[in-house]
């Protein structure tokens, strides 16, 4: 824009005519993508925005599964379900045999949300040896709270007879 509000001329390179309707300047140019296209997307697996959409429905998905759960946990569920959406989108993209190429850094990046995700379920305890784990914290936790309220009852009975 001018200093006096004008509209600058579209770019003759563009496509765009002066008023403002697109106009093919060279044979074989393709019209301008439109709105939401997908046209540069290769496999979505760096697409944040789109992922974090996806991944709240997976978080939601995963909370019924989850054996313990504060809401002090919801920024690392929330981690946890981007991740598996991130692995998915990666998954989907190795599997087709015609996107081989430049694919080595995705599988790299795939193996590392992989491992993630495992960290993030054992976390959870959402495998078998982290839920055993947890059932073992549990129980050393109620034992511990016992073992408090017997010394406790203890001291008072002892002040008692003092």
């Amino acid at each position: 824009m001018s200093a006096a509000g004008d509209t600058a001329a579209p770019d003759a390179r563009s496509g765009l005519d002066t008023a403002g309707e697109w106009r093919e300047a060279f044979e074989g140019q393709r019209p301008p993508a439109g709105e939401g296209n997908t046209l540069a997307l290769r496999h979505g697996a760096y697409a944040a925005v789109r992922l974090s959409e996806k991944a709240s429905e997976t978080a939601d998905a995963l909370l019924p599964l989850l054996p313990v759960y504060s809401p002090s946990d919801e920024p690392l569920l929330q981690a946890f379900a981007f991740t598996l959406e991130q692995l998915k989108a990666a998954s989907t993209a190795l599997e087709d045999p015609s996107q081989r190429k430049d694919r080595l850094r995705l599988s790299q990046d795939a193996r590392g949300w992989a491992l993630a995700c495992l960290r993030y379920a054992e976390h959870f305890g959402l495998t078998p040896r982290s839920r055993v784990a947890l059932g073992l914290d549990l129980v050393r936790g109620e034992a511990a709270k016992l073992t408090v309220t017997r010394l406790a009852a203890l001291a008072e009975r002892e002040g008692e007879a003092a």
